[in-house]
């Protein structure tokens, strides 16, 4: 869209000297169009550096060095188009995805499991024990007179109770911390789920807005080249409403852009990764 500007505004500039040569215009609309020229000549650098910086970051996350990049990705003149629409219906489902949530669901689960452990420790030991003897006369030992056995519970008790209920109480305040934080870490997904929707809801009302400007933009460049070839205009409306027309083409391009960031933010505030 910028090139497409650069050109029509080289056009502009054409034009204007051709008609102060002809003394059908001044030389300060010549100085005008050659400086809105270098304004848009001064935006093509900051672009390049962005996509500079976006094919260096693709490069990084699929493993390679920064200048390692795909240079097919270079050439990409289109937006971003989701292949499914965006999920509906079971929020808490959609919540539960995220990472933060699922570690935050575990640690208070593991919180609360240490309670039942350190309860445990409360109740007796029963365990199964045998025992092997000799009782009588020492010239006797070990011979089948004198051989006894006996097997039966041994019950082994804590008589010092303070301390597993230490452990208790320590495990509760534990588990409400836990819970403290499964809830902040919830209501922040919460919050960012909020505001990914609400900010893609904005700019898709934004999209519809400047598609409509685009459509009447281009129903006046229209009007204009009839006009021009009528002989009822010139060359310089038929410019201006030319580069009206690529205005309005940049500035959707970059509200569809804009959605595609959206998408994505929606997407990870709803941890990503959703089947139909």
């Amino acid at each position: 869209m910028t090139q497409q500007l650069l050109r029509l505004q080289a056009q502009g500039v054409a034009l204007a000297r051709r008609m102060a040569e002809g003394g059908r215009a001044l030389q300060i609309d010549v100085v005008r169009q050659q400086q809105q020229q270098d304004q848009l000549r001064a935006t093509v650098p900051a672009f390049k550096a962005r996509q500079s910086r976006a094919l260096y970051r693709l490069a990084v996350l699929a493993g390679h060095p920064p200048e390692q990049f795909d240079a097919t990705l270079a050439g990409c003149q289109a937006s971003l188009q989701m292949t499914a629409p965006l999920p509906v219906g079971d929020g808490a489902g959609l919540l539960g995805r995220r990472p933060d949530v699922r570690a935050a669901e575990r640690r208070l689960a593991a919180a609360t499991a240490q309670i039942g452990v350190e309860t445990a420790a409360l109740y007796p030991t029963v365990q199964l024990g045998a025992s092997l003897g000799s009782t009588g006369a020492l010239k006797d030992f070990a011979s089948p007179l004198t051989q006894r056995y006996s097997a039966g519970p041994v019950i082994a008790w804590h008589l010092n109770q303070s301390v597993p209920r230490a452990r208790i109480a320590a495990a509760g305040a534990e588990a409400k911390a836990e819970l403290a934080r499964f809830d902040g870490v919830v209501l922040r997904a919460l919050e960012e789920t909020e505001a990914a929707l609400t900010v893609y809801t904005r700019d898709l009302d934004r999209q519809s807005e400047l598609e409509a400007g685009l459509a009447h933009a281009r129903k006046l460049a229209a009007a204009a080249h009839q006009m021009q070839a009528d002989g009822r205009s010139n060359a310089v409306a038929t410019l201006a409403a030319d580069r009206a027309v690529t205005v309005a083409e940049q500035s959707l391009a970059a509200s569809r852009s804009q959605i595609n960031r959206d998408q994505i933010g929606v997407f990870l505030a709803l941890g990503g990764g959703w089947q139909p």
